[in-house]
């Protein structure tokens, strides 16, 4: 945060003296900045809540002979889903910023 503050006063300073940043591409680049954490953030969720959703299978005793019940496979698997398509987006998110 720190450096990318200094990047940003940096770039600032030269706003409107032939910079090829303007103040909105600067507040763009802040916002899809801020999106991407977001898609990070809950890519790390998804991947907290499958795991727990394991844990508990395996400690309440539930499954019988190593087998979870198919609403619990059914749960894992959206459980999965969702986290493919929170990396998708946290992906795209952040080749968008590589590419500015």
């Amino acid at each position: 945060a720190v450096i990318r503050r200094a990047t940003q006063d940096s770039v600032s300073s030269s706003l409107g003296q032939g910079g090829s940043l303007s103040a909105v591409n600067l507040m763009e680049f802040d916002s899809r900045m801020a999106k991407a954490r977001k898609s990070h953030q809950n890519c790390l969720s998804l991947m907290k809540k499958f795991w727990h959703r394991v844990l508990k299978e395996e400690k309440s005793g539930s499954t019988a002979y190593g087998r979870a019940s198919p609403a619990v496979i059914e749960d894992m698997v959206l459980c999965v889903n969702d986290y493919e398509e929170a990396v998708e987006n946290a992906k795209s998110e952040y080749r968008w910023l590589m590419e500015k």
